[in-house]
């Protein structure tokens, strides 16, 4: 079940949450648990395992907590005992020895992860991809990581990842029209538009170097641009 009679000798534990193997990873009294988020509980989690290297989901009765949700409102009154499970992963880490664009799915996998320090890695490895010569374009938009990308493009509160986002799109852009057309399909232009209003010196470079890209390829594209308020005042 999800909730135990709380031990004898617990104090006022409200919430325990234990490894798949059933050992207690960390107990804390409803006092510790207030006002703490979910993303917070879980790095709780991580530091009392050392474990900083792996992700945790945290899970109740099969559901995964968002990291968004306020522990507090999950504790059971009456002497209960919250029990959560944490599920462990180790974090997506690139095989020096094998060629970046053979782990796509490991970039991938970065992107989507709960760790904000991969989500940059994530997008500066991809970013550097897209900048050689040979760009494989096509690989990355059948990654179907371009709407994530934009979601980074808007993270205002991360300027490096949002940096980083900005310039792999962009580079997206500069391929062909098909190119230029999944940037567009994936409603970064909006997002641009507002990163050369709000960005800093360097987002704001790269978010309009992006969009003259893409104006730049066709008047459809060029059409949506402008519609978007790129040259607003």
């Amino acid at each position: 079940g999800d909730v135990a009679d709380a031990a004898s000798g617990a104090g006022d534990e409200a919430l325990r949450v234990r490894k798949l193997n059933g050992d207690v990873a960390l107990a804390l009294c409803r006092r510790e648990v207030e006002g703490m988020a979910v993303s917070t509980l879980r790095d709780r989690v991580l530091g009392a395992l050392g474990a900083e290297d792996c992700e945790a989901k945290l899970v109740i009765g099969g559901r995964q907590l968002d990291d968004d949700e306020e522990a507090v409102e999950l504790l059971i009154p009456s002497g209960k005992v919250l029990e959560v499970t944490a599920i462990l992963q180790n974090l997506p880490k690139l095989d020096p020895s094998r060629p970046v664009v053979e782990q796509l799915d490991v970039v991938k996998r970065m992107l989507f992860c709960a760790v904000d320090s991969k989500h940059f890695e994530g997008a500066k490895v991809l970013r550097k991809l897209l900048s050689t010569d040979e760009p494989p374009i096509d690989a990355v938009i059948a990654l179907d990581v371009l709407p994530r990308l934009v979601e980074f493009s808007a993270e205002a509160r991360s300027p490096g990842l949002q940096f980083e986002a900005m310039w792999a799109l962009t580079n997206v852009a500069s391929g062909t029209a098909e190119h230029t057309g999944a940037v567009v399909a994936a409603n970064a232009v909006p997002v641009m538009v507002a990163a050369v209003a709000d960005g800093t010196e360097d987002v704001r470079e790269q978010a309009v170097w992006a969009l003259g890209n893409i104006a730049g390829d066709s008047a459809p594209f060029r059409d949506i641009v402008l519609q978007a308020g790129a040259l607003a005042p």
